[in-house]
């Protein structure tokens, strides 16, 4: 049994040998079949290697292709290039004058104007107004002011804005006497009893106090009689601050209507009430002062100033309806005598008689024009003869040739009211 196992294994052992010599057999020959595959690869690519050499050669005689290979041909386009950057430089200089638009901005039509909204321009003001352009109709036409109160105080002079202040202290020194300003002066209470108001007409400061006028007729303060207007009937006396006596007069005047309105004076502490100039187009912005269209000018008021002008050729260089325009109105510091005598002078004696730049008025006239009325208590200026120099001319009345002379020369005519 023994043998039997022992020839068996001996058996197994001897296959196993073969069956490993077959595999070693086999690996030989397939690493030699690798072998001979890899020296017939490489026989094969060295010919192939010799083929190219062969072309080459075939391919040197082939040397006539260099000519194609113009090199001016292709340098030819940078030169076309360096042109077309000079032309690009040429049109800056040409751009650069091109400044000509800035110009087409300036209103042509309009003369010496500030514009103060999108609808008006407005030129030449005055103290009731200026004459406007409005531009949305393109028509000329004179702009009246509604200056309020507090508008009026601020366009002051320094001198009614200091009687001002000094009055407003003084009314306000007595016990319980309150201010309240509205559009057209100044009220001052206690209570409900009004006992004064200040107003600004013209150039001077007005004082309306609950007085009886008829008990100053005879006395030193030149009082007037305002009952006559039913706004006025609570403070029928009107005293107006000319100077620095009367503002001292005005102060007894509000303590005899304090007395009479049971109001004790106390002491107070003295306050100051700034009033800063301010130009008019601020004062519309703030709502001081209010645009009141006026009547329109047919024609546009453009007016070249000359160094004389006589009285026929000023007649068709400006319309009446214009002249009329030009006349700026001021308020007179002394009321019309009534049925006073009007003395008469002619332009070209005011051009005699007074130099470039002065400001002509009746006390003037009547001081150097040795034949002039001097019983005359009003003044009015007709057109005749030539004049060579600017003047500021007041006048009760005008012709309006001699306003086209006067404004011709660069001077102004100025209407006095009483």
């Amino acid at each position: 049994m023994n043998a039997a196992v022992l020839a068996a294994s001996t058996a197994t052992v001897v296959w196993i040998a073969v069956a490993c010599g077959a595999c070693i057999v086999a690996l030989v020959a397939i690493i030699a079949a690798a072998v001979a595959q890899y020296r017939r690869s490489s026989s094969e690519k060295s010919p192939k290697e010799k083929k190219p050499v062969e072309k080459k050669a075939e391919k040197t005689p082939a040397k006539p292709k260099p000519e194609p290979k113009p090199a001016p041909v292709k340098q030819a386009p940078a030169p076309i290039k360096e042109p077309v950057k000079k032309p690009v430089k040429e049109p800056e200089p040409v751009k650069e004058p091109i400044k000509e638009p800035a110009e087409e901005p300036a209103p042509a039509p309009v003369h010496g104007v500030h514009a103060l909204d999108t609808e008006f321009v407005l030129d030449a003001e005055s103290e009731e107004g200026a004459r406007a352009y409005d531009v949305q109709k393109q028509r000329f036409l004179f702009v009246r002011f509604n200056r309020s109160y507090e508008a009026r105080l601020i366009q002051a002079q320094d001198s009614l804005k200091r009687y001002y202040e000094q009055l407003k202290n003084e009314l306000l020194s007595y016990r319980g006497v309150k201010s309240r300003m509205g559009w057209k002066g100044e009220n001052f209470r206690k209570g409900r009893v009004k006992i004064a108001r200040l107003r600004v007409r013209g150039k001077l400061l007005c004082l309306y106090l609950a007085l009886s006028p008829a008990d100053y007729l005879d006395t030193k303060y030149k009082v007037e009689d305002v009952s006559d207007v039913a706004a006025n009937e609570p403070v029928p006396l009107l005293y107006r601050i000319k100077n620095d006596r009367r503002c001292v007069y005005a102060k007894t005047l509000i303590a005899d209507a304090m007395a009479k309105a049971g109001a004790e004076k106390e002491e107070r502490e003295y306050v100051a009430y700034p009033l800063p100039y301010e130009e008019t187009d601020a004062l519309i912005e703030r709502g001081l002062i209010r645009l009141v269209e006026g009547a329109e000018i047919q024609t546009p008021p453009p007016v070249s100033v000359k160094r004389e002008v006589r009285a026929a050729e000023a007649h068709t260089l400006i319309k009446d309806e214009v002249a009329a325009s030009m006349i700026e109105e001021e308020d007179a510091l002394t009321p019309r005598i009534k049925n006073g005598k009007t003395g008469i002078v002619n332009v070209d004696t005011l051009s005699e008689y007074f130099e470039s730049g002065e400001r002509v008025t009746l006390e003037e006239v009547q001081k150097r024009v040795p034949f002039f009325d001097r019983r005359a208590t009003a003044l009015k200026v007709l057109a005749r003869g030539v004049i060579n120099k600017p003047l500021t001319v007041e006048a009760d009345d005008f012709s309006l040739d001699a306003v086209k002379m006067i404004v011709l020369t660069g001077g102004h005519a100025v209407h006095k009211k009483h």
